[in-house]
């Protein structure tokens, strides 16, 4: 019987089917999955911004102006690899040379001096530590925080329940009054003669 090259093919196919080393080795390589959405980060670069609007926020209060300062960033995605999107600057790499990364210190450093001199010639006291409230609040201001929302729901939930309380009573008078004026009605027919009840009460009772 003759070697049939057609099944010397199909059991070479079959055996390195069946091998676990040949599989791995023909395995195709691992790509990283892209970030989900979640794990992605908006540009949040500040935007165009109303006088007038800003003026309107400031004088509302604080609340209203943090939600008018979050409301005028952008919204983008931001590009992989950076924390801008592409209209804000996600495509720019910086210096690279060293020249160009020393040029920047340098203007940063005479930025800064400028700022402090400025601070310096108007008296003010120049910042430092940690900034004040938000992530970095102490655990008193904390708990006033807190303290503050537990009160403003408690009062709202009392403000609810009046609420219903009211206008559950408004309706009962309304029924009260709608049963009187029934009454009074009936009287007046009964004093003219008429039946006391109708034919359509009476059936109503």
């Amino acid at each position: 019987m003759k070697d049939n090259p057609d099944l010397r093919w199909c059991k070479k196919q079959t055996r390195q089917r069946m091998d676990p080393d040949v599989r791995v080795a023909a395995a195709p390589p691992l790509v990283s999955a892209p970030k989900k959405r979640a794990q992605r980060r908006r540009c949040d670069a500040r935007t165009r911004r109303n006088p007038a609007s800003l003026e309107r926020a400031k004088r509302a209060g604080p609340a209203e102006l943090r939600k008018y300062l979050h409301r005028d960033r952008c919204r983008n995605w931001a590009l992989p690899g950076s924390k801008r999107c592409r209209l804000h600057g996600g495509h720019s790499t910086g210096p690279r040379t060293s020249e160009g990364k020393s040029r920047t210190i340098a203007a940063m450093n005479e930025g800064r001096a400028r700022w402090l001199a400025k601070l310096k010639a108007e008296g003010k006291p120049i910042p430092w530590g940690r900034k004040k409230g938000g992530r970095n609040r102490s655990h008193e201001e904390r708990e006033q925080e807190a303290w503050e929302k537990q009160c403003m729901r408690e009062w709202r939930d009392g403000f609810h329940q009046s609420r219903d309380a009211h206008k559950a009573l408004r309706s009962q008078r309304r029924e009260e009054r709608k049963s009187a004026a029934a009454d009074a009605a009936r009287r007046e027919r009964f004093q003219a003669g008429g039946p006391f009840w109708t034919d359509e009460e009476w059936k109503a009772l």
